[in-house]
């Protein structure tokens, strides 16, 4: 029998590419639970800690809240209901990404717009349009 790894606080943080603060955040937050504590009181965690701390890497890379992160980290023993989750998730996050985009060709249409109708260092359309001055 394989016996299981065990890593204190900062070779977990080392293993994933964050700093302690970050786990020890992590904790704070629900989102990561540490497998055991020493006798002085010292965090281990399992490699389970690894792969949670990747999951919530990677959601947050994608745009998930940490509120998110944790409701999906909840349903992570019965994968039926994780996949559930995760693509509802998923879904809700691409509408949202969808808007953002819709939202920041706006923004880009009126900054070329505004840029194109700059004649002059002295006449600027783009701070008249923003001091509500069209002229």
């Amino acid at each position: 029998m394989e016996a299981m790894t065990e890593h204190t606080i900062g070779s977990l943080a080392r293993e994933v590419g964050v700093n302690v603060e970050t786990v020890r955040f992590y904790e704070r937050e629900g989102l990561l639970v540490p497998t055991a504590r020493t006798g002085r009181g010292w965090r281990r965690y399992d490699e389970g800690a690894l792969a949670t701390i990747r999951f919530i890497k990677g959601a947050q890379r994608m745009g998930f809240a940490l509120a998110e992160i944790g409701a999906l980290l909840k349903r992570r023993g019965d994968d039926g209901e994780m996949c559930i989750a995760s693509r509802e998730a998923g879904e809700r996050k691409l509408e949202e990404v969808e808007q953002q985009i819709l939202e920041l060709e706006a923004v880009r249409t009126f900054l070329r717009r505004e840029l194109d109708a700059c004649a002059s260092p002295n006449q600027c359309k783009v701070v008249e349009t923003l001091e509500g001055e069209e002229k």
